[in-house]
C-alpha cells in the first residue's frame, strides 16, 4: 500500500509524490538506527509496483510531448517552483506558520506544552519514543521542506496536519480537561469573538457576502466560549465543547462563507452570460485575469488582449512563469477595433483599456466585476 500510495502521488504531484515519503522515512531510519527495517520493506517487489503504477504516464507524456514536458513539467512546475516565487507576497518566513496555526485552531494552542513533554519528563531531557520520532519528524519535514521552496501555496504543507493530529490527541487522551486553563477558554472565546468582528465588518463593507446564519452561530460560538471561560463550567465535557464547537463553525463556513467566495472568484456566471447573450460567437477578447472557468462554463475560445509593448514579455519561455501563457492571445488595439467584436473587460482594468483601446465600444452588459463592451 505505501509503495502504490506513493506512485499515486506521483502521478498526481510529481516526483515530490515519493521523494518527501521518503526522505521522512530515510531520516527516521537514521535517527532510530533502524536500518535493519530495510529487510521487511520488500524495496525489490515495492519499486516495481511503484513502477508499473507511476512509470507509464510519464513515458506517454514524453513519448508524445517530448521536450515540452520535461521542459514545463519538471522545468517550471518542480524546479522552477522550488526557486523562484510565483507568487513574491507570500514568499515569508510566517507564512505557513501562520496557515497551521490557523488550520490547528482550536487544538494549536496546546501545541507548545505537547512538545515541551515529549522532550521534557520529570525535570530532565528524554529521548521521545519511536511513534513519536516518526510523527516529530514527519511534520517537521514537510515544514522545512516547504517552507524553503521559493513558491508557497496554502495547500501545500497540508499533509504535516496528521502526524500533528495524532500528537496531540495523544496528549490530550493523557491530560484529558486538565489542560484547559481560564486563560486558554478566554483565548478560545475571544478568538470566536474577534472573527465575528472581522465577519460584520466584511459585511459591512461589502467586501464578502455573509449570510445571516453564519453571523448568529458565530456570534453564540463566541458567547459560549466566553461563558466557559468565566464559568469554568464541567470539565469533564470541556474537551466535546470545544470540539463541537470546532465542528459547528467549520461546518457553518463552509455553505455561508466559503461557497459564496469561491462563487465570487469563478467566472461561471460570466460564461453562462455570454453563452446566452451571444450563442453565435465562438470567439470572444478578455482584458485582465483571465478566469478559466469562463472557459470551461462558456465553451468559447476567450482570447487574452495584450497592448503591444506588453506581448513579447507575455510569450511562453521555458524555465520561466511565462511558460504558464499557453491561451491564445491578440493585440489589443487591432482586436477591439473590429467592428462586432465582443470583449470582456475586469472592471479594475477598465481604465488599463481605455487607454489602450483607443477606438470606441458600446457597453453591453456587465456581470461581477466584469464589463462585457462590442465593437
Amino acid at each position: 500500500m505505501m509503495y502504490a500510495g506513493a506512485a499515486l502521488a506521483t502521478l498526481t504531484k510529481g516526483p515530490i509524490g515519493f521523494l518527501l515519503p521518503g526522505l521522512i522515512i530515510f531520516l527516521f531510519l537514521a535517527v532510530t538506527k533502524s536500518w535493519q527495517e530495510l529487510k521487511q520493506m520488500k524495496l525489490c517487489s515495492g519499486t516495481l509496483l511503484f513502477l508499473i503504477i507511476g512509470l507509464p504516464w510519464y513515458l506517454a507524456m514524453i513519448s508524445l510531448h517530448g521536450d515540452a514536458f520535461t521542459k514545463t513539467f519538471l522545468g517550471t512546475h518542480n524546479l522552477l517552483r522550488a526557486t523562484v516565487s510565483e507568487h513574491p507576497r507570500d514568499n515569508v518566513i510566517y507564512y505557513y506558520t501562520l496557515v497551521n496555526i490557523l488550520a490547528l485552531f482550536p487544538w494549536s494552542g496546546f501545541l507548545p506544552q505537547c512538545l515541551w513533554q515529549k522532550f521534557r519528563k520529570q525535570g530532565s531531557w528524554q529521548r521521545p519514543d519511536d511513534l513519536t520520532v516518526f510523527l516529530l519528524l514527519w511534520a517537521a519535514i514537510v515544514f522545512v521542506f516547504f517552507q524553503n521552496m521559493a513558491t508557497k501555496y496554502i495547500t501545500y504543507t497540508y499533509p504535516l496536519l496528521f502526524p500533528v493530529a495524532l500528537l496531540l490527541g495523544r496528549y490530550l487522551a493523557a491530560k484529558g480537561s486538565r489542560v484547559f486553563s481560564r486563560g486558554y477558554l478566554l483565548f478560545h472565546g475571544l478568538f470566536y469573538a474577534v472573527l465575528a468582528g472581522a465577519v460584520y465588518w466584511c459585511r459591512f463593507k461589502g467586501i464578502a457576502p455573509v449570510q445571516d446564519e453564519f453571523l448568529v452561530l458565530l456570534t453564540a460560538l463566541a458567547g459560549l466560549g466566553l461563558v466557559y471561560a468565566v464559568k469554568s463550567c464541567n470539565k469533564k465535557y470541556l474537551t466535546a465543547a470545544v470540539a463541537a464547537m470546532a465542528l459547528f463553525f467549520n461546518l457553518a463556513l463552509i455553505p455561508t462563507v466559503a461557497v459564496p467566495l469561491s462563487g465570487l472568484r469563478s467566472g461561471k456566471q460570466l460564461a453562462l452570460q455570454l453563452q446566452n447573450k451571444y450563442p453565435e460567437k465562438a470567439e470572444i477578447g478578455l482584458y485582465g485575469e483571465y478566469p478559466t472557468s469562463a472557459v470551461f462554463y462558456s465553451g468559447k475560445k476567450l482570447v487574452k488582449l495584450l497592448p503591444q509593448d506588453e506581448i513579447e514579455g507575455f510569450k511562453p519561455k521555458a524555465f520561466s512563469w511565462s511558460s504558464k501563457n499557453v491561451m491564445p492571445y491578440a493585440e489589443l488595439k487591432s482586436y477591439a477595433g473590429v467592428k462586432d467584436n465582443v470583449v470582456v473587460v475586469q472592471r479594475k482594468a477598465l481604465q488599463g483599456f481605455m487607454d489602450n483601446a483607443d477606438t470606441y465600444l458600446l457597453l453591453a452588459g456587465e456581470n461581477k466585476g466584469w464589463y462585457i463592451v462590442q465593437g
